[in-house]
């Protein structure tokens, strides 16, 4: 039952939002912001503000890319826990694991995979979640690193069935790509 309301509840937002002008794009070669430049998966759907950029293939609740510049100053949602400038990835890392413990409507979040990473010549880390929302499973790939007062995010968030194998591939491509500028 409840599969059929969200059914039909996703059929009335689509079919409203289709009419209206939408800040979405398909990407181009290049994509780049005053903070960092990316060249994102090939027609995929874009969209930019500031120093968040989204992008997806097949709608935000089945996969996306973020990427995401935030002040550590700024407090993190849902938990107390606060970002220093000089943590270590794996100080980072079990941040990151909190977020999503906290977050409201997720549950059941395990952590699969820590590991060092360098994302644009910085040391970072790279953390792997399993978690639920209501009885949909998802599988989040993240990186994670500091440069100066700001938290650098890029984050895969897909559903693990047939989406998250079929977008890791182009999500890598995006962090390997990804550059600050200056």
């Amino acid at each position: 039952m409840f599969k059929i309301i969200l059914s039909v509840i996703s059929i009335f937002f689509l079919t409203f939002l289709s009419g209206c002008s939408s800040s979405w794009k398909i990407t181009k070669e290049t994509c780049k912001n005053r903070y960092y430049t990316f060249n994102p998966p090939q027609r995929w759907m874009i969209q930019k503000k500031d120093a968040v950029t989204l992008l997806s293939s097949h709608g935000t609740t089945i996969n996306r890319i973020l990427l995401l510049r935030r002040s550590i100053l700024e407090p993190l949602p849902y938990t107390l826990l606060q970002i220093k400038p000089d943590m270590h990835p794996h100080e980072l890392a079990e941040i990151i694991y909190s977020k999503a413990v906290a977050a409201p409507g997720v549950s059941n979040v395990t952590l699969r995979e820590i590991a060092p990473a360098i994302i644009d010549t910085r040391p970072g880390v790279k953390c792997v979640l399993d978690y639920q929302i209501n009885e949909i499973l998802f599988t989040d790939v993240v990186y994670g690193f500091i440069n100066d007062f700001f938290l650098y995010e890029l984050r895969l968030s897909c559903t693990r069935r047939h989406y998250f194998n079929e977008s890791l591939d182009q999500f890598e491509s995006v962090v390997r790509s990804f550059r600050l500028r200056k």
